[in-house]
């Protein structure tokens, strides 16, 4: 049984117990989950390293054959 099978299975009606949204907020931290949004965000900074590494990459082959080039 996941976590939150087990968080559901001990609270009778979630949405109408007050302690829910503390319970909640204690599963997200010890799980280190996150919101939708940082995700997004977290997705987009990946997205925008891996092109740069691409760039860098491309770069270091380019001055490698130059340089291979010159010493022959």
């Amino acid at each position: 049984m996941n976590p939150f099978e087990d968080l559901i299975n001990k609270i009778p009606n979630p949405l109408s117990n007050p302690v829910f949204d503390s319970i909640i907020e204690k599963v997200i931290q010890e799980h280190k989950l996150v919101s939708r949004v940082e995700f997004d965000a977290q997705t987009k900074v990946l997205e925008q390293t891996e092109a740069r590494v691409k760039e860098l990459e491309a770069l270091v082959t380019a001055l490698e054959l130059k340089l291979s080039s010159q010493q022959s």
